[in-house]
């Protein structure tokens, strides 16, 4: 999927804002130690466009679903995808058909929760 040099920037933003935030902050649950539990990616579309939310690895990109702008929504990210950790990268990609953004590589392993955060300017 081709980015523009818009959609680029967003990303940066996108990936600084996650880490800043503590992108992959383990969440805390009854289970510690169970690897079978999904991970979860938490996105605020701060556009008002509707977004769908994609996760990229290996030469893939799978639809996790879908978030309405200016809302917040939370995306199981399958441990079929995942497995027992992986590095992987986001995509959102505008409905209404202008380019998507791509947040950069990160490690993602089981019962994590991973924030995601589209800035307006990605439309």
């Amino acid at each position: 999927m081709k980015f523009s040099n818009r959609g680029i920037l967003a990303a940066a933003f996108i990936v600084l804002t996650s880490s800043a935030c503590g992108g992959a902050a383990r969440s805390e649950g009854p289970a510690v130690g169970n690897q079978s539990r999904e991970a979860v990616l938490l996105v605020e579309n701060q556009s008002t466009s509707d977004m769908r939310i994609y996760v990229a690895y290996a030469g893939q990109e799978i639809r996790l679903g879908s978030v309405t702008g200016l809302a917040t929504r939370r995306l199981d990210i399958p441990t079929s995808i995942i497995g027992n950790g992986r590095d992987v990268s986001f995509v959102a990609s505008p409905l209404a058909g202008r380019a998507p953004a791509g947040s950069f590589s990160i490690y993602v392993a089981p019962g994590e929760e991973v924030r995601l955060v589209i800035p307006p300017t990605v439309r």
